[in-house]
């Protein structure tokens, strides 16, 4: 049982090890003072933003939109 748990436990680090836009995400850091305790936040929290950085940019993308989505402080939560 134990091996399992550790064998689980090393996977789920690894799946947060890669971050596509971590320079965005460290730039949005400093601007909006969002530290991270653990590397392993820094990797889940940078994924959280480059999802919601990729939904900002298809919608401005969008001829058709009617505002302009932004970047803002909780945006990798």
């Amino acid at each position: 049982m134990n091996g399992v748990v550790l064998l689980f436990s090393i996977a789920s680090a690894q799946i947060f090890q890669d971050c596509p836009c971590i320079t965005e995400y460290k730039r949005f850091q400093q601007e909006f003072d969002r530290p991270t305790a653990t590397t392993n936040e820094f990797f889940y929290r940078c994924n959280i933003f480059c999802d919601n950085a990729r939904a900002v940019a298809q919608h401005n993308a969008n001829p058709h939109s009617t505002y302009t989505a932004e970047i803002k402080a909780l945006h990798d939560m």
